[in-house]
């Protein structure tokens, strides 16, 4: 049996756990536009797995320490 993903459709909801200390983001479907900038990264790297973004991603100049790794996303649009 396979679980269902959870549906992200708030910015409140996106950035509360995105933002959190855990160091993966995994199974989630985006149904908004996501900006990800100094502002909204608080960890040191951070592994977004399995995530389907149904809209723009926009990745602006963070913290040079701030790492990031995006395995196996779908339907993303980047502009950076």
């Amino acid at each position: 049996m396979f679980s269902q993903s959870i549906v992200i459709s708030s910015k409140e909801e996106f950035y509360t756990g995105f933002m959190d200390t855990n160091p993966q983001y995994n199974d989630v479907t985006v149904d908004i536009d996501v900006i990800i900038d100094s502002s909204t990264i608080n960890w040191n790297f951070k592994i977004i797995e399995n995530v389907v973004f149904n809209k723009l991603v926009k990745v602006q100049q963070s913290q040079e320490h701030s790492g990031m790794l995006m395995r196996c996303c779908l339907r993303a649009v980047f502009e950076v």
